[in-house]
């Protein structure tokens, strides 16, 4: 766990690691740089129970602060914790249980329960893949596990060098990505961990961090496919996640589309897993498509309409709405 000005809810994350139904691990808790009080709180749980270590150090980051923690560990396992969030009491001895008997997987995780400041409960829910084939294919795209949840196998984490300190902001998304051909991923099930989520919401990365981000996703999806990407494919498959696809082209569009099944095409000859998992991913897949259909509709409804063709053995109806419509913006001065 790395701490930084987390007070407010700081007792309660410690506490719920230190109720467990599992109860033989160390706590290595990093204080990055706290001036909230934060430090004297750490200090009382330090004296209450041997098994909670806590290491003292400048503000430098997140990442930076778990990786300091990472050199600390002992145990064959790590599992991860915000200071503000809640791990429901057989969280770890699920988690292990599973590991022990699925020498594959490197990383797992929980489902999540999402609460606000006040520990209110939402009825929303966040659906994480279950599956090593599934999670694989949505990390191509954004982060297919919830950081606070998940537990790593320690030779897998240092295998990869840790968390890269320059991303401040999705070091998991990042990492997911560099893990993503070298081990299995997935998550439990069910939900094992209350995440609280602020009025604010989702915050994106600096533009610098983004095209880093995008970079990364490049390097993948070039292992997966054997070549290089095009980088407005990449772009693409990175805006699928919160932003419209409204001022692509129709041809674009259309080139797209079959850079996304060239891509899950790829996957399913390299990944055992992949195939194991072929139909959620093409439903997955189709389920993207219908996301942009939906934002390309608002400004152009016979373009979106034909897009929503895009299903499994309705290529050749696509391509016959898609040529209509380009025809038509051509003619009405739109292209």
């Amino acid at each position: 766990m790395s701490v930084h000005n987390g007070r407010s809810h700081l007792s309660a994350a410690i506490e719920s690691i230190l109720d467990q139904t599992f109860g033989d691990f160390e706590f290595i808790i990093v204080n990055d740089g706290s001036t909230d009080g934060s430090d004297r709180v750490l200090s009382r749980w330090g004296r209450r129970d041997p098994r909670v270590r806590v290491i003292q150090q400048a503000n430098r980051g997140l990442p930076a602060a778990l990786n300091r923690g990472l050199r600390e560990v002992r145990g064959r396992f790590v599992a991860r914790m915000d200071a503000d969030d809640v791990s429901l009491p057989q969280r770890l001895e699920r988690q292990l249980d599973f590991m022990r008997t699925h020498p594959g997987v490197g990383v797992l995780g929980t489902e999540i329960a999402k609460m606000d400041s006040q520990g209110m409960l939402s009825t929303e829910t966040w659906p994480l893949p279950s599956s090593p084939g599934l999670t694989l294919w949505r990390t191509l795209f954004d982060s297919a596990l919830a950081h606070p949840t998940v537990l790593f196998r320690r030779e897998v984490l240092e295998r990869a060098g840790g968390y890269d300190e320059r991303f401040r902001r999705a070091q998991d998304f990042e990492l997911w990505m560099r893990l993503a051909l070298q081990t299995r991923m997935q998550s439990l099930p069910e939900v094992l961990l209350y995440r609280r989520v602020s009025a604010q919401g989702k915050v994106h990365p600096a533009p610098e961090l983004d095209a880093l981000l995008l970079r990364r996703m490049a390097d993948l999806h070039g292992r997966v496919l054997g070549r290089s990407p095009n980088r407005e494919d990449v772009a693409f498959c990175r805006r699928i996640y919160g932003q419209t696809a409204q001022g692509e082209s129709a041809w674009g569009l259309l080139a797209r589309i079959r850079y996304l099944r060239g891509l899950r095409r790829e996957l399913l000859v390299r990944s055992e897993d992949a195939r194991a998992d072929a139909e959620a991913i093409e439903e997955d897949l189709h389920r993207k498509m219908m996301k942009v259909c939906y934002e390309v509709q608002r400004a152009r409804p016979l373009l979106g309409q034909g897009l929503k063709a895009l299903s499994p053995g309705w290529n050749r109806t696509l391509l016959q709405y898609i040529r209509k419509a380009s025809s038509r913006s051509f003619r009405g001065g739109q292209a």
